[in-house]
């Protein structure tokens, strides 16, 4: 390539003449692009952007043979099977998705899914707290054929992706969940049982991927993992589980099947199968042929095999990794992961079906042939430019969906109640807001930022702006928040705090904005934009509160089965509006155990939680997820997740030091007992450290706990989020 730059300055003729000889390495590559999706055994690195993981390995012994002796997240003493697999292609390793920003624009190289402890079911790797199972790693997946559409348009992108490779590496934790010592599901499943749904569960998500664009698939089958260390400890003598080996070559043999079912059902499909229990037999077979002398032991852990402890900082590690298979109890080394690749790419069908081996012809270098040609007049000189453009150009952020609309009380609440003069609910003084960035006291009730922001940030839109602060102007095309901190279901909660605006108020703004946006966009436009949209619904925690009140009125008027019955009903109605001003995809959140905050703790002269709120805001989850399936049922189009909220507290509370919690009880900032007698004014004391407090004041949660349920919220199984994920709802 050359670029030419004829510029004509007083007279002078400058000819720049630039040869250009950085082509791009993927020009030589035998495939465009290398996708990954699995487990540990090829994640490079994505569970490092997972906060509430316990399956990382950012952290040595591993990555000790890496360059530069880097931990980097990889299961391995250095570079694992992804790594040597893109090596063969002419690709450089695809790097995880979570490490890509949300504006940037994916390699057109690649791009792994990967995480460490996650399965083809969504239950397998609940123990780890937080993965991507295979499902998710499909959605994230689709995410960037969306963008490679965007960047490539459609035929380029469907040719793109059906020339790459898409690695899988699934099963072993699957397996391993059904024959570990306390395991729920035998009693769920027989092993034939389990091994049928994990393969209807595989295929299904298959075809999935394959109505995506993929057309060249290389799956791997599990090993023989009765021969694993973490199994060969709990044997006499350290020989291999025969049980369990047994059914890792039944669940291969149904692969097999599954594959071959799956290319014939699907058009121009074709896979290449990795028999990983014969190629790792063949190891233990003839160690002295590849240079092993260790195929039991871990190289790196504690105990017996180096088995009863993983590879962590204080475990023991081998000095010769290449003598040794394994290198912790469940993951092999690098050694092995170079030839198993070599097996892949070169082998023979005693390991590889239906084809002999990876080979593809190499494709040709394109031809770069777009030009701009910009005459530019400029003080009478004449500047004649000529650009050869060589590079794709990055394109602009995208975000997952068009807008959020936030409707809530105090929890999503980003300043609204900032507008109500006479409002008694208010946050905009220190020292909220002292994690916020500059130390700003925004209006909202945290430390930092709230669920309404952590929301935003992972659909990679900007924080939608309180409504109020709007007035006079255009609704911005992102989404707007509607949220009032003390506002409830129900219009009569709050009215301690003389000013808010209720749920029926905030739906009734709303429709202003739809009426804005039918102007700004067409009726059909504006439907389009809406029925894309999220509708992010956070309310209820001021209306049990209420309820449950020293003095309430309330509790005079009903019983507490009448009162929450009464919520849901209006809740139900109000979801009925917004679905007829084209909400469809709406994201609503239970109630907290609001009998364990701080403001309900405080009535007990223990500090304990208050078991009748509990099980009331546990009664109205209930109702909410039934009205919610009924309405589902009867609201065409409408599609939802609904977050329990519950559920989630009560596993902070339960496992507080997993998540970095130090105090569950007390209020950060306030007064008096368990700082829960005042709220957090300026006069309040607070907490140094924010991120051990689960509660930042009497009544709010801190900024950390926001991020956390956030992360369940977007990327959680259903013990959380039912029926769906919001990643999932996005998708719809």
């Amino acid at each position: 390539m050359e670029i030419a730059t004829c510029i004509n300055v007083n007279g002078t003729i400058l000819l720049l003449c630039v040869l250009v000889f950085c082509l791009l390495r993927a020009s030589h590559a035998a495939v465009p692009a290398v996708y990954v999706l699995g487990a540990s055994m090829v994640d490079v690195g994505n569970n490092n952007y997972l906060p509430l993981s316990l399956a990382k390995a950012n952290f040595p012994h591993n990555g000790i043979d890496y360059p530069d002796r880097k931990s980097t997240g990889r299961f391995s003493n250095g570079m694992n099977f992804a790594d040597f697999f893109a090596k063969k292609i002419g690709l450089p390793t695809s790097p995880p998705y979570l490490s890509l920003n949300s504006d940037a624009t994916p390699p057109i190289t690649g791009v792994s899914f990967a995480s460490g402890g996650s399965g083809i079911l969504n239950e397998t790797g609940k123990t780890y707290i937080q993965v991507i199972p295979l499902a998710q790693q499909i959605n994230y997946f689709s995410l960037v054929r969306n963008k490679l559409i965007q960047q490539l348009g459609q035929s380029r992108a469907q040719k793109h992706l059906s020339k790459s490779i898409f690695l899988f590496a699934f099963g072993t934790n699957d397996m391993l969940a059904y024959f570990n010592n306390g395991s729920t599901i035998p009693k769920q499943y027989t092993q034939q049982q389990y091994v049928d749904f994990i393969l209807s569960t595989f295929k299904g998500l298959l075809k999935m991927l394959y109505g995506l664009g993929a057309r060249k698939m290389v799956v791997a089958g599990v090993g023989p993992l009765g021969c694993y260390p973490l199994k060969r400890k709990l044997i006499k003598d350290g020989e291999c589980d025969v049980a369990l080996d047994f059914w890792s070559a039944r669940y291969n043999d149904g692969l097999k099947m599954m594959l071959r079912d799956l290319k014939s059902e699907s058009k121009d499909m074709n896979y290449v199968y990795f028999d990983m229990y014969s190629a790792m037999t063949n190891l233990f077979q003839n160690p002295k042929t590849y240079g092993f002398t260790d195929i039991k032991e871990a190289c790196c852990g504690l105990g017996k095999l180096n088995a009863d402890v993983p590879c962590v900082p204080t475990s023991s590690y081998c000095t010769k990794r290449k003598n040794h298979v394994f290198w912790d109890l469940i993951h092999t080394t690098e050694v092995v992961a170079s030839i198993f690749a070599d097996f892949l790419y070169n082998g023979t069908q005693n390991l590889y079906k239906p084809h002999q081996s990876l080979t593809f012809q190499p494709t040709k270098t394109p031809k770069l042939r777009m030009a701009f040609a910009t005459s530019i007049n400029f003080n009478g000189k004449t500047f004649l430019v000529f650009v050869l453009v060589f590079a794709m150009l990055r394109i602009s952020h995208v975000a997952a969906v068009p807008a959020v609309y936030v409707l809530g009380s105090s929890v999503v609440d980003v300043g609204n109640n900032n507008y109500l003069p006479l409002s008694l609910a208010r946050a905009n003084f220190p020292h909220n807001g002292i994690d916020y960035p500059n130390r700003i006291s925004t209006g909202r009730f945290s430390n930092g930022k709230n669920i309404a922001d952590f929301i935003a940030k992972k659909v990679g839109l900007p924080t939608s702006p309180p409504y109020l602060s709007l007035m006079g102007t255009t609704p911005p095309i992102t989404g707007v928040s509607f949220a009032s901190g003390g506002s409830g279901i129900l219009n009569g909660t709050g009215v301690n705090y003389v000013q808010y605006i209720s749920l029926a108020q905030q739906v009734e703004y709303f429709s202003m904005v739809h009426d804005k946006l039918c102007q700004q966009l067409g009726e059909s436009g504006a439907q389009m934009h809406l029925s894309q949209s999220i509708f992010t619904i956070i309310i209820g925690n001021n209306d049990i509160s209420a309820y449950f009140t020293a003095g309430s009125a309330v509790s005079r008027q009903y019983t507490p089965q009448q009162y929450v019955d009464l919520m849901l009903s209006n809740f139900k109605g109000l979801l009925k509006t917004l679905h007829g001003l084209d909400a469809r995809k709406m994201v609503v959140s239970g109630v907290g155990a609001i009998g364990c905050y701080p403001a309900q703790r405080n009535t007990n002269s223990m500090g304990a939680c208050i078991v009748e709120t509990n099980y009331w805001s546990a009664r109205y989850n209930d109702g909410l997820k039934i009205m919610l399936q009924d309405l589902k049922s009867e609201l065409l189009g409408m599609n939802y997740v609904y977050f329990d909220m519950y559920g989630a507290m009560i596993n902070l509370f339960q496992n507080a030091q997993t998540y970095g919690f130090t105090d569950i009880k007390d209020a950060c900032c306030g007064l008096g007992n368990l700082n829960a007698d005042m709220p957090c004014i300026p006069t309040s004391t607070y907490c140094p450290n924010r991120k051990n407090h689960v509660f930042w004041d009497l009544l709010h949660l801190t900024e950390v706990v926001a991020s956390m349920f956030v992360d369940i919220l977007c990327n959680g199984t259903q013990d959380y989020v039912v029926p769906i994920n919001l990643m999932q709802l996005i998708d719809v």
